[in-house]
């Protein structure tokens, strides 16, 4: 099991590689998917963190979030899940995909303070509610994610909230939502338990965000890979890549690109967006085939685009 060493300073250089233009708010949030915390039950705010890499797991907690205060240079760290839970997979499975999803590794702007209604409307609770499109993918052909799988672009609904788990290995709760490790405060327990509160990592994580004024919350997902391979090359030029959620002249000119070619017809406007993902996603199709697929422009898309990535 390999560990990695996460600072301020290694999460403001992924961002850059990314070439996600984060707003100058008080609070960032973080996914890692296939990573998890060293201390599982330390929530404290941090100059450091360590983190153990592990295997995305459709039936455990093994991904990770992180509070993120750029001001401060601290960091938090939760337990969670970034992928749906296998039972949602499975049933989802027999409707062609529908009604399970996971996100991609992207950047999006728009976790919201509000509620999260699942299907009991005795389980409604505070959390933080996905607003905009975004893109995932769903699966209709076994019980995991991979780059075989279709992707689709709209509000599926994915909020962040408590993950229904006290268990690191417990049940938890998703379709397709970023969940921690936690139980709610909602009507249904408070009624069997008059006292019942927030519990575990999701206490902490909606304790930090609801006491500010912030309402909107960033929220970056990457895969537990990649983040360990940046930190252990943090203080090294590293090439960007761009993705759903990058943003800047370097998208522009990727979507220039892509327009030469035809598979792009939107507008060059900087954001790698729904249509800029499709139209990267065809191209890779075409020339690398579907299981190369991932919607991710590196060195291998880009060469092939004729698309300089500069050393950042």
């Amino acid at each position: 099991m390999a560990t990695y060493t996460l600072t301020t300073s290694v999460l403001t250089k992924l961002c850059a590689i990314n070439q996600f233009s984060i707003p100058g708010v008080e609070l960032v949030l973080f996914g890692i998917r296939g990573s998890v915390p060293v201390h599982t039950d330390d929530y404290s705010f941090q100059k450091e963190i360590q983190l153990n890499l592990v295997d995305v797991d459709y039936t455990r907690l093994r991904c990770t979030m992180l509070q993120w205060k750029r001001s401060t240079g601290q960091i938090a760290s939760f337990p969670g899940s970034t992928v749906p839970y296998i039972d949602s997979i499975k049933t989802a499975k027999k409707n062609n995909g529908a009604g399970t999803n996971c996100m991609i590794t992207s950047y999006v702007k728009d976790f919201k303070k509000g509620i999260h209604k699942g299907k009991k409307k005795g389980n409604w609770h505070e959390a933080f509610v996905q607003t905009e499109p975004r893109a995932y993918r769903r699966s209709a052909d076994n019980f995991s994610y991979d780059n075989n799988d279709r992707v689709e672009y709209e509000n599926p609904g994915d909020n962040l909230h408590a993950a229904w788990t006290d268990s690191l290995d417990g049940k938890y709760s998703s379709e397709g939502c970023q969940v921690i490790l936690g139980m709610p405060k909602c009507a249904n327990r408070i009624k069997s338990n008059p006292s019942a509160t927030n519990t575990g990592a999701w206490a902490v994580v909606q304790k930090n965000a609801y006491a500010i004024n912030q309402i909107s919350f960033p929220y970056v997902l990457l895969t537990g890979y990649e983040v360990m391979s940046m930190a252990d090359r943090s203080d090294v030029p590293l090439q960007a890549k761009l993705r759903f959620g990058s943003s800047g002249p370097l998208v522009q000119a990727l979507q220039n690109k892509l327009k030469k070619i035809a598979v792009f017809t939107g507008n060059s406007n900087g954001d790698f967006d729904g249509a800029t993902l499709r139209a990267v996603l065809k191209f890779q199709q075409k020339n690398f085939g579907n299981q190369s697929a991932d919607g991710i422009v590196g060195p291998n898309t880009a060469s092939a685009l004729g698309l300089n990535l500069p050393m950042i």
